[in-house]
C-alpha cells in the first residue's frame, strides 16, 4: 500500500532497465574482450608494417635523389 502511494514505483522500472543494460554490457564485454584485443594487436602490427614499408620507399627515393644530385654537380 505504501509502495503504490509513493513515487518510487515510477523509478523501479528505470532502475531495473539501467541494471539490466549494465549487466548485459558487462557480459558482452567479458565475452568479446579477448577477441577485440587480438583484432587490435593485428591492426597495430599491420599499421607498423605499412609504416616500415613507407619509410623504406621514402629512403629509396631519398637515396636516388642524392645520387642524381651528385651526378649533376
Amino acid at each position: 500500500l505504501v509502495y503504490e502511494k509513493s513515487r518510487i514505483h515510477y523509478l523501479i522500472p528505470i532502475i531495473l532497465l539501467f541494471a539490466y543494460s549494465l549487466l548485459g554490457g558487462l557480459i558482452f564485454w567479458s565475452i568479446e574482450r579477448s577477441h577485440e584485443e587480438v583484432l587490435l594487436t593485428d591492426k597495430s602490427n599491420f599499421i607498423d608494417a605499412l609504416k616500415e614499408e613507407l619509410l623504406n620507399v621514402v629512403m629509396r627515393i631519398h637515396d636516388r635523389l642524392s645520387e642524381f644530385n651528385k651526378a649533376y654537380e
